[in-house]
């Protein structure tokens, strides 16, 4: 209650709004550590479902032109 209300007082409405984004897409490992700063740790994000689907999508596009002839 009092850390909502203390965002309440010190933070722009977009300070407030990247906050509750995080909490709604269940993003760990963020820090906001400066005006405008947000630092996400890289393991938090690499080990998220939906960077693991994004990565076999990419390697699927990688395979796809290592099979393709090269045309000289």
């Amino acid at each position: 209650m009092f850390k909502h209300l203390l965002g309440k007082i010190f933070l722009t409405a977009e300070a407030r709004e990247i906050g509750e984004s995080f909490e709604r897409h269940d993003i760990k490992g963020a820090e906001v550590v400066g005006r405008g700063t947000i630092v996400v740790d890289g393991k938090t994000i690499a080990s998220s479902q939906e960077f693991i689907r994004l990565k076999e999508q990419a390697q699927k596009i990688i395979n796809s032109r290592e099979q393709q002839p090269t045309h000289q």
